[in-house]
């Protein structure tokens, strides 16, 4: 009787389990889609990595999905071989996430340095060429407040149709109480803009964006790794709780 409790308390455990699983797997496939959707903003400035990003998700999102699946059938059902295969199954996707992380920390420095320059190559050489690439430049200068890759002197090297240097629109600070741009703010000729014409260049945000960018993902890292360390501590315990119920069952099977 004791043991029959045990089996049926086990079982629901893993059900509950896999039900919050299936929807942190909903979840992924779900930010996965708003990310193609929302990729004409910023895939201009790296599609490979953006696309990259949201493929992922959404490869992942499925995966833990199809995972989910199995482990619910298998609490349900009582089938021995499917909390099996749930349990294989979370260990491979536990030490796939290990050599992510451990790849990703090696190779940290290597992938900043690759972005860096990609963003050198692309924004003076691509922004009045390719509209992606000038939507997804604005996205940024606005959000971050920042201008030019490295500072506003950046839009000295780009080239406009009218083969003069630009500064761009969404360099300008914008009046916080009505969210506008200064009047006397607008795209203009970077030769009109010297560094000798300081009261023109305050209407400019100074700070580059890649600083602002790297220093945004340094202080919300924390995060990322809070999510991992859960993560993490929840596939455990559904291998712990998959593997007990496995045994359980296994072991009544032997008795009887």
């Amino acid at each position: 009787m004791a043991n029959s409790r045990t089996v049926r308390c086990v079982k629901w455990l893993v059900f509950v389990f896999n039900l919050l699983f299936f929807l942190s797997g909903c979840c992924l496939i779900g930010f996965g889609v708003w990310l193609n959707v929302a990729r004409d903003d910023w895939q201009g400035i790296s599609e490979y990595a953006y696309m990259s990003i949201a493929n992922i998700c959404l490869a992942t999102g499925i995966i833990i999905v199809l995972v989910a699946f199995v482990g619910c059938c298998g609490a349900i059902t009582e089938n021995k071989i499917m909390l099996l295969l749930f349990f294989i199954f979370l260990l491979v996707i536990f030490l796939m996430e290990i050599g992510s992380a451990i790849s990703a920390y090696i190779w940290r420095e290597k992938i900043n340095e690759e972005l860096k320059d990609q963003l050198e190559q692309r924004i003076p050489e691509r922004y009045y060429t390719e509209t992606a690439v000038e939507l997804a430049v604005n996205k940024i200068q606005s959000h971050f407040k920042c201008c030019g890759l490295y500072n506003s002197s950046d839009w000295g090297k780009t080239t406009a149709s009218t083969n003069e240097p630009m500064i761009d629109q969404s360099c300008c600070i914008q009046d916080s109480a009505h969210s506008n741009y200064n009047s006397n703010c607008v795209s203009r000729p970077w030769g009109s803009i010297q560094a000798d014409d300081e009261k023109l260049l305050k209407e400019y945000y100074q700070d580059g964006c890649y600083d602002k960018i790297k220093d945004f993902i340094k202080e919300n890292m924390w995060l990322s790794v809070l999510f991992g360390f859960i993560f993490a501590f929840i596939q455990i315990i559904g291998m712990v709780l998959s593997m007990f119920l496995y045994c359980v069952l296994r072991r009544n099977e032997m008795v009887y």
